[in-house]
């Protein structure tokens, strides 16, 4: 079995949040994908297998620092792209960002969240 290196997790982490596919780097199989949300953190890591080649890996990305996170404005346009189309993307590296709506009553309250860079937003932080 071949693990992958943490250049190569990367570049699978890329493909996988960017694209909603990940490739095996050895044979090209599709990879079978895990991804979960890193307990008291904004970022998730990903987990992934070749079942032809049995390599495998993982990645977890570094949560940016508070004072790296979006702008309010930055924040409030991924929220607008969010509720125009129901997806939305990172303004910092273009990936596919987590959306999450909370509550069934009252003002909708959505957490988002960038599995790459780990920036984040609350949209109940933000003024209308």
């Amino acid at each position: 079995m071949n693990n992958y290196s943490p250049e190569e997790a990367k570049r699978i982490a890329l493909s996988y949040f960017l694209n909603e596919t990940a490739k095996c780097l050895r044979d090209g199989t599709s990879l079978n994908v895990k991804h979960n949300r890193v307990m008291g953190s904004s970022v998730w890591e990903l987990e992934f297998k070749c079942d032809k080649c049995g390599s495998y890996g993982s990645y977890k990305p570094i949560p940016a620092p508070k004072e790296d996170n979006w702008t309010e404005d930055q924040q409030k346009r991924i929220l607008n792209q969010y509720w125009a189309t129901g997806n939305a993307i990172c303004l910092n590296d273009n990936a596919r960002l987590i959306c999450q709506e909370l509550g069934e009553t009252g003002p909708a309250r959505i957490l988002i969240n960038c599995p790459l860079c780990g920036r984040n937003l609350d949209s109940i932080n933000l003024e209308n």
